[in-house]
């Protein structure tokens, strides 16, 4: 009889083990869906001159300016082909970026009208789109319910919805003259992205994921008056240089 408990504690142990191993098994042919927060740290944020190009020639002002920094919700998608290589996918809500300036905006030169930046607070904010897809690989065996992870990909990231500081528009405004009108743009970009994280397992299919992003983002903006007969009169640019450290942390579903 005790033999007989003995062989059957076992079994039920063995069938125990098995469970426990396949609960936290993120293994080939497996997807998860991670939704969480993210927050983008733009320390490391700049910009140059402002260049200025008109009839009177091109000038450049003695201007400086940061992004400040931006909370937003992520959607990440990642499918294992093995148990140690994944692709994933991540898309974002998109975010507000707000850049502040500091210097004077001097468009004809330093002997014509000069416009203070460092009131304009902020001097423009548009919507910014970032889409990153990446290759990771997870350490540690399948079943491993702690699993640290490296991975590099690409992000392109483009905008929408600028807008530019009232007192900015309106002096831009002034050198398009009656009827015409402002433009503004911001360029797209490809950029290289780096990641290092962990995923937890919570049950068998739940997990905790926890994610740092870093890519050199920069792009290009560019302010145009242009007058209503359809001439440029004015054409601001400036180079900025993002470069955001993402912190995400989600919770994920195993399908």
């Amino acid at each position: 009889m005790k033999v007989k408990h003995f062989v059957r504690y076992q079994a039920l142990f063995l069938l125990f083990s098995i469970f426990c191993k396949s609960a936290a098994a993120q293994s080939a042919g497996d997807t998860i869906v991670t939704v969480g927060g993210a927050w983008l740290d733009f320390a490391n944020s700049s910009a140059g001159n402002i260049v200025s190009s008109s009839a009177f020639g091109t000038y450049s002002s003695q201007t400086s300016a940061q992004i400040h920094n931006a909370a937003t919700a992520g959607l990440v998608f990642t499918h294992f082909f093995t148990d140690n290589i994944a692709v994933e996918g991540v898309i974002a809500y998109p975010p507000t970026l707000n850049i502040f300036a500091q210097g004077n905006a001097a468009p004809v030169g330093g002997s014509g009208p000069q416009l203070p930046l460092g009131g304009m607070r902020p001097l423009a904010s548009t919507k910014t789109w970032p889409a990153t897809l990446l290759l990771k690989y997870s350490f540690g065996p399948a079943a491993q319910k702690l699993r640290p992870f490296v991975g590099a990909g690409a992000n392109y990231t483009w905008y929408t919805n600028i807008q530019l500081n009232p007192a900015f528009a309106s002096a831009a405004q002034a050198f398009a003259g009656p009827g015409g009108s402002v433009h503004s743009s911001l360029s797209p970009s490809w950029n290289p992205v780096v990641t290092a994280g962990f995923t937890y397992a919570l049950s068998e299919h739940w997990y905790a994921m926890g994610s740092v992003i870093y890519f050199p983002l920069k792009t290009n903006a560019t302010i145009t008056s242009v007058a209503a007969n359809g001439t440029t009169t004015l054409t601001n640019r400036l180079h900025v240089n993002a470069n955001p450290v993402v912190a995400f942390a989600g919770i994920g579903y195993r399908f």
